[in-house]
């Protein structure tokens, strides 16, 4: 914060002990002192000092000088409504000194005086005063010798009411009753008393349904309206108008709600399923939340049913003596999803000598089954070949096994240990080699 002191201002004397200790805050400027201007002004000198907190203020407190005040007043002015300014003279001469502050349109015409008093030398007057209405003004500071500083342009703004609606809901059907409440509020967020001018209902075309007038509210208002059981469906609007004191101005709020025919929901079923198992997992754990539309947890049985419902890429294994998994898999179709074997199976069949056996060949006939031509050389789309294999004998290389059991254990832990990406990674790579086979005419994708 900047201070002018003309340097001829000399045998200046302290201002009054309160400032210095801390009384500025019991003068009712205190609790909004952070929407406080300040201004200074010495009388010899004409300058002028603007802070905004109490701290900076009471640094200034502490300066010694001649003839001069110390002028506060809110920095937010809001029209119609009562505030408080201060002001303290001082100077080496005991006396008084008569004060007017006053408010002029910046336009010109209409001047309202805030201040008109005789101040004592070193004693704090303090003043309540009604805004003006809102618009730009000159705050002007004179006395008999004339104005005591150039003018001062603020803004004073709207007086503006708060109305807050709210419904029990915000969706009724025909028929319903619609409870809502009203609450009144000034711009210092107090609950406002007085009449409320109306409260209309308009229906989805606009028309008033239902009216309210001259309400008598102490802050708070409840309401209800019963709906027609033919009411008309879409957005209904609750239209409150409050009017000043004065009359002078009408203010509008309008809350939405709509009507429709609807069949409520009695309760809310929540499933949560990993994102990913693997086939070999005989346990999935999951989690289901049953709960009523106000919160209540749901009592009851319940019966759930869990379907692989996978669609793309299958891959499975068809010879003369392993075929068992496929039966398996094609009245498990049948069972669980009908009609999907009547869409079709296309088989993209391995050609190795097994996989080309006269009995294999009859069991696809049998299935009905469309058959692709396969590339000439398979192991390019078989997963184990070049995507499982490899890594599993990295792991398995430099081991020695006495007994069968022995490694089929390792080879079970390997795969339990084995992450959900290992598969995705290879099922990724069928994809994108089975398309690369193709357009190669079935010639080798890599070796």
């Amino acid at each position: 914060m900047r201070v002018e002191v003309s340097q001829h201002e000399k045998g200046l004397r302290k201002l009054p002990k309160e400032f210095s200790q801390g009384k500025f805050r019991n003068w009712g400027i205190g609790r909004q002192i952070e929407e406080q201007r300040y201004r200074y002004k010495g009388m010899a000198s004409r300058h002028f000092l603007f802070a905004r907190v109490l701290i900076l203020t009471l640094g200034l407190c502490g300066a010694y000088c001649r003839d001069g005040y110390l002028l506060t007043m809110p920095l937010v002015l809001r029209g119609d409504t009562w505030t408080q300014t201060c002001m303290i003279l001082y100077g080496n001469t005991p006396g008084e000194r008569e004060v007017t502050l006053s408010f002029s349109k910046v336009s010109g015409g209409e001047r309202w005086v805030i201040l008109d008093d005789v101040f004592t030398i070193g004693r704090l007057h303090c003043e309540d005063f009604m805004v003006p209405p809102p618009g730009h003004y000159k705050v002007i500071l004179s006395n008999y010798t004339g104005n005591l500083h150039d003018p001062v342009k603020v803004i004073v703004l709207d007086n503006k009411l708060i109305s807050l609606v709210q419904t029990d809901k915000s969706v009724y059907k025909p028929g319903q009753k619609v409870r809502f409440q009203i609450l009144t509020m000034l711009t210092t967020m107090m609950p406002r008393t007085g009449p409320i001018h109306s409260v209309y209902i308009r229906d989805s075309n606009g028309s008033r349904v239902k009216q309210y007038l001259n309400l008598t509210t102490r802050g708070i208002i409840s309401l209800d309206f019963q709906l027609g059981k033919e009411a008309k469906e879409g957005e209904w609007k609750i239209e409150v108008n409050l009017e000043k004191s004065d009359g002078t101005k009408r203010q509008k709020t309008v809350v939405k709600f709509t009507v429709k025919k609807y069949v409520p929901t009695l309760f809310d079923v929540k499933i949560e399923l990993p994102s990913d198992t693997l086939w070999y997992h005989k346990i999935v754990h999951g989690r289901v939340c049953a709960r009523y539309t106000n919160g209540k947890p749901v009592i009851g049985n319940l019966s759930l049913d869990v379907e692989c419902r996978g669609e793309g890429l299958w891959l499975f294994a068809v010879t003369p003596n392993y075929h068992s998994e496929d039966d398996r898999l094609k009245e498990a179709i049948r069972r669980k999803r009908p009609g999907l074997l009547r869409r079709g199976v296309v088989l993209q069949h391995d050609n190795a000598t097994s996989h080309s056996a006269n009995l294999t060949q009859q069991w696809l006939q049998r299935c009905g089954w469309e058959i692709l031509p396969h590339p000439a050389h398979s192991p390019d789309l078989a997963p184990s070949d070049f995507h499982l294999f490899g890594p599993l004998k990295r792991h398995l290389g430099g081991m020695a096994f006495e007994t069968e059991n022995d490694l089929i254990s390792e080879l079970r832990n390997w795969f339990d240990n084995l992450d959900v990406d290992f598969f995705r990674v290879g099922i990724d790579s069928l994809l994108s080699r089975c398309q690369k086979c193709i357009d190669l005419h079935g010639d080798y994708v890599e070796k």
